[in-house]
Formats: C-alpha cells, structure tokens, sequence
C-alpha cells in the first residue's frame, strides 16, 4: 500500500497539519543548538494546496492576507512534488525536482514564496527524502533490469535482494543512503528547492528512517543547504527527545508520540 491520506480523512490530516510550534515546547535537547531562524512561539499553519482551490498554488497565495490575519508565521505545504498518486496528500514521489501539475508551476511556487516574503510568511516544503515511489524510475529500471541496473544499489535492500519498506508502505522503496550517489542526488534535490523558487525550510519526512539506517548522513548533508541558504529551517519528523537530531542541524523535530 502507499502511504497517502485522502479527502475522506481531510479533518484528521488538517488537524495534524495546522501546527503551533512553540520553539519551547519543541522539546529538542539543550545540546549545542542551532541558532534558528525562527522566532520564539513562531506559528507553523499546515497548508493542503488543493483544499484551498481549483490552482491550489495560486489559490494559497490569493489566501495569504487571510493567513496573515491569522498570525501565521510559516506555511507548511503538504508535498507537491511529483507523484503518480493523485491523492490531495501524497508522499509518493516520482521526481524531486518537479512539481505536480495539477499543483501548479514553478512560477507559480515562486511567486507564492515571493508573496509569502511581503507579508513576513515563511514558506516550507514537507519534503520525502527517505523512499520513492515504486513507480519512481529508478525503480522501474531496477524492477526491469535486476542487478544490471545502475539504480539497483540506489534501494535499500534485505539479504534476499528485496527492497526494504517500513510499515505497510510496500509501494515506498528505501533509499539507500550507504550510497554516494543517492546522498548527493538527494542534496541536490533539497538545493534546488532553495535556488530555483527561495524555499525558506523543509519538513523532513521519515528523517527517523534515514538516521536509523545511514546516521552519517544529516549532519554534511545539512551543512550544505545552510550554504546555499544559512537560515534554512529544518524540521525533521523523528523524536525531538534525541539530541542526534539538533546536533546534527535540525532546528525542529517532532513526531506521532503522544508523550509530554
């Protein structure tokens, strides 16, 4: 099954996504922390593009006075990078540095960002670093092609070659972040991001997954988007009680825990 969250359970995914970060509250550890760019209480308003119009892009940025209002000071929006699932919420992704089409465009991303940046609204990207979609190309070729394929070593694999999945996400392939080329793919997919539309931060999803599997990666990898852009806001969806994660340049972290 692929992990997506449908119309029917829009209430439940909103209630998750409109997010009050407290940085206070965030519970990462007192260990050399970063010097975040957000500012204390600094309110994170989960946003689903296509729950806000026809042009979802367009129709956020024609919200944004609203939201403004509100006292939002970051959006987060839900993934839109290309997917072969068209669910409102999908994290299924089939091209990192493309957008859906039924999303919008890369103008369009830009001047919501742009517009965003007038009314003092940061703009993040949920990001899903962590597998692709079984639909992905490299995967596909994988599929095609076994070990001949340049893409096979791409996948995390179990001892019988099959591609490893966490919970009942068959249809989202591991990374394999052992690997040079997957690291630097991924790098330069959360760069792009930055220079191509002025994305202020990311969402990491399942960045558990990678530094259970690959704990060498975040901390280069992140030191390299704060070139690009030294205030970027990173969020990962792991356990803020675990240091690893905010010295190694996270400036958030949070989960599905409901512990204090």
């Amino acid at each position: 099954s692929v992990k997506k969250i449908s119309s029917d359970n829009i209430c439940r995914v909103l209630l998750f996504l409109m997010i009050i970060a407290v940085l206070g509250c965030a519970h990462l550890p007192a260990v050399a922390p970063p010097a975040t760019p957000l500012k204390p209480g600094s309110v994170i308003y989960g946003v689903v593009p296509p729950l806000f119009g026809e042009n979802p892009l367009p129709a956020v940025t024609d919200r944004l006075d609203y939201l403004q209002d509100l006292g939002v000071d970051v959006i987060l929006l839900s993934p839109i990078n290309s997917s072969d699932d068209l669910s409102d919420i999908s994290y299924a992704i089939t091209d990192y540095f493309d957008l859906r089409p039924d999303f919008g465009t890369l103008a369009d991303l830009k001047r919501l960002v742009r517009e965003a940046e007038k009314r003092g609204i940061k703009v993040m990207m949920d990001f899903v670093p962590n597998h692709t979609s079984a639909a992905h190309p490299f995967f596909l070729d994988a599929l095609d092609k076994g070990t001949a394929s340049r893409y096979y070593d791409f996948y995390d694999r179990d001892i019988s070659g099959r591609a490893t999945y966490y919970f009942d996400w068959s249809g989202l392939p591991n990374l394999n972040y052992d690997h040079p080329e997957v690291v630097a793919i991924m790098t330069h997919a959360f760069q792009y991001w930055i220079l191509a539309a002025g994305i202020d931060g990311y969402r990491v999803d399942v960045a558990w997954g990678i530094r259970q599997r690959a704990p060498q990666v975040w901390g280069p990898l992140i030191r390299e988007l704060r070139k690009a852009d030294p205030g970027i806001v990173m969020l990962a969806e792991a356990g803020a009680r675990d240091p690893y994660y905010v010295t190694n340049g996270f400036d958030l972290a949070y989960d599905w825990t409901e512990e204090p």
